[in-house]
This record gives structure tokens, sequence and C-alpha cells, in this order.
């Protein structure tokens, strides 16, 4: 669940103080989805009735100006994402992610500038494993493993 900016702010978290912030928000909607009935759990993979929007909120106040978000979501959301990134955030550069070759993305990240009037790119995107079998392709696991970089520029 998401502070309130006060609650945040008590706790050192002040408004304008972060160059990146990166969240995972919970993907599915209650309506969807059964909830874990664990609370921790439940909070992880249920996203609250008011979606997104706190998350882009809080992402955004924290942020200096022309700071950037960088998010991870299901792909089915993307449209969820692009309304709460409005207003706040430009830029945006979209990545998906394929969980093999051939198949339609699973999850995206997004990236955002906060204050950027910047127009969206969509990237080619990243394919997580081969044909078949558990392991990742080798700049997957490049990233994973060894610390390597995701270019998310333009």
């Amino acid at each position: 669940m998401i502070a309130a900016a006060r609650d945040r702010k008590a706790q050192g978290l002040a408004s304008d103080t972060a160059d990146h912030v990166i969240i995972n928000p919970p993907f599915y909607a209650s309506a969807h989805h059964h909830a874990s009935p664990h609370a921790d759990r439940a909070g992880a993979h249920i996203l609250a009735d008011g979606g997104l929007e706190p998350w882009l909120r809080t992402a955004s106040d924290l942020l200096v100006p022309d700071g950037s978000l960088t998010l991870i979501f299901h792909a089915a959301g993307l449209d969820d994402v692009l309304a709460a990134m409005r207003g706040r955030f430009g830029g945006i550069i979209v990545y998906p992610l394929f969980p093999r070759p051939g198949m339609s993305a699973s999850r995206i990240l997004v990236r955002g500038i906060r204050g950027s009037r910047s127009p969206m790119t969509l990237r080619p995107g990243l394919v997580l494993h081969p044909d078949a079998g558990h392991s990742y392709m080798p700049i997957v696991e490049d990233i994973l493993r060894h610390g390597a970089g995701l270019d998310m520029e333009t």
C-alpha cells in the first residue's frame, strides 16, 4: 500500500529528492483474481481500488524535476500505465518483455521523465527464454547475473 505524503515525509522520503524511482506495483485487479488470505501477499499481487494512480502520484512526488521512473507491469495493462502517467511523465519508453521467441509480450518495462513533453517511443523489446527449457537468453543472463545494463534510452 502506498503511504500518504505526510507519512512518507515523516520517514525521510521528502518530495523532489530522488533522481530515479523504480516500482513494481501489483498487477492484478481484485475483480479478476482471488486474493491470498495473507495480507502482505495479497497486497503484493492485488492492485488496490485506486489502481496505478497512487503509485504514479507518489513516484512523481518523490522525483526531482526531469527525474526518471521505471516500472514493470503486465503487458495487457499498458493503457492503464499510460493513462496514469499522463500529465506527469513524458519521454515515455515502452520496452516489451517476451517470454519466448514468437510469443506476445507478457510484461512491459516503462520509463518516463517527470515533466517531459517528449513523445513516446516503443522499443523492440527483449526475449527472455529460448524456444525450449527454462534457461535465459544470453543477454538476459548477463543482465540478471552479471550486472549488464538494459539500454532504455531512445
